[in-house]
């Protein structure tokens, strides 16, 4: 078996990553610090305009987070975002699909089914591995699953689906 060395990433690169994956893997804390600081706003401001700024973007808070998703729902512009470059060499994420990729060229209409691991409460391999599907499995849409309780998370439902 052959190992993998890993370059270093570069601090802008480090950066991003780090805050990216800070904000997606905490973004309830993020939200509760906005709606901290405009409740604050609301309470000392004396302005009419800063009041009903800060009432306008809580309720638009609270309208993106109960929004009901539509499934299937494909975003290419997601998936196929560059933050993703970033999160694999952050993570040193590797695959080799090519076996795979053979077979799915001779049997594209079969039906496969991918099992991904680690599982657990922010599971980043599945968010990795997704961005890689259009080069394992080009031209072809894959659905997922998720335990019914991570569709009922506000935002995470978003991320998710």
């Amino acid at each position: 078996m052959s190992s993998v060395q890993m370059k270093p990433m570069s601090f802008v690169r480090h950066a991003i990553a780090f805050v990216t994956l800070g904000l997606l893997c905490g973004w309830y804390y993020f939200l509760l610090l906005l709606l901290t600081v405009l409740i604050a706003l609301l309470s000392l401001s004396n302005q009419i305009y800063v009041r009903a700024l800060s009432v306008i973007i809580m309720l638009a808070i609270v309208v993106v987070t109960i929004l009901p998703i539509k499934f299937p729902q494909r975003s290419d512009w997601f998936i196929n975002h560059w933050i993703f470059d970033i999160w694999h060499e952050y993570f040193g994420f590797t695959s080799d699909c090519t076996k795979f990729t053979a077979h799915f060229k001779q049997h594209p209409s079969a039906r496969y089914m991918f099992a991904e691991f680690p599982h657990g409460i922010f599971p980043m391999g599945q968010f990795l591995s997704a961005s890689m599907i259009k080069t394992i499995t080009p031209g072809q849409m894959i659905h997922g699953t998720g335990a019914d309780i991570v569709f009922k998370i506000p935002i995470m439902r978003h991320i998710m689906g």
